[in-house]
């Protein structure tokens, strides 16, 4: 899981860049972008988002329908889809379903989350650890720490920092 206290469209780039870099690498990565309220994921590998998680979660379209392969060679990417700001509240027992189809299909799932605020629970109690963005002069010490607790308490370990400089 990719997550960060601010709403910047950078984040989408960084993410977007590490699973690269994974797939460069020999590893077979799927790509998610569950940010809702603004996804853009898929503008950078210039794909369609009509479709996605969005229907997964509402719809309980299997991924394997919906999944696009990028440009990159190991890279697929799982777009937010059209309904997003719907499928954001209503995460359902299709979502746990997949994420388990997904550990046996893929090396690496890369989930990226929107800006956290709190995260939603069952992102949080899925995934296996946290990479944190933190932008330099834009997130608050406050607001880092929050999510550095939240994570604590549920037992899942921030597994890198990426500090973005200004």
């Amino acid at each position: 899981m990719v997550t960060s206290p601010g709403k910047e469209r950078s984040r989408s780039i960084v993410t977007s860049e590490v699973a690269k870099a994974m797939a460069d690498r020999g590893k077979n990565v799927l790509l998610v972008d569950s940010d809702f309220e603004c996804p853009t994921i898929h503008e950078w590998f210039r794909m369609p988002s009509q479709t996605g998680l969005a229907d997964l979660l509402l719809r309980g379209i299997p991924s394997e329908q919906l999944t696009r392969q990028t440009g990159v060679e190991g890279l697929s990417l799982l777009a937010a889809g059209s309904e997003g700001e719907v499928a954001g509240r209503r995460l359902s027992k299709n979502y746990e379903k997949e994420l388990t189809k997904w550990r046996t299909m893929y090396d690496l799932v890369l989930i990226q989350t929107p800006p956290h605020s709190p995260p939603l629970s069952i992102l949080l109690t899925t995934c296996d650890g946290a990479i944190l963005m933190v932008k330099e002069k834009k997130d608050k010490v406050e607001e880092i720490k929050h999510i550095a607790e939240a994570y604590k308490k549920a037992d899942k370990p921030i597994v890198g920092v990426i500090y973005q400089k200004t």
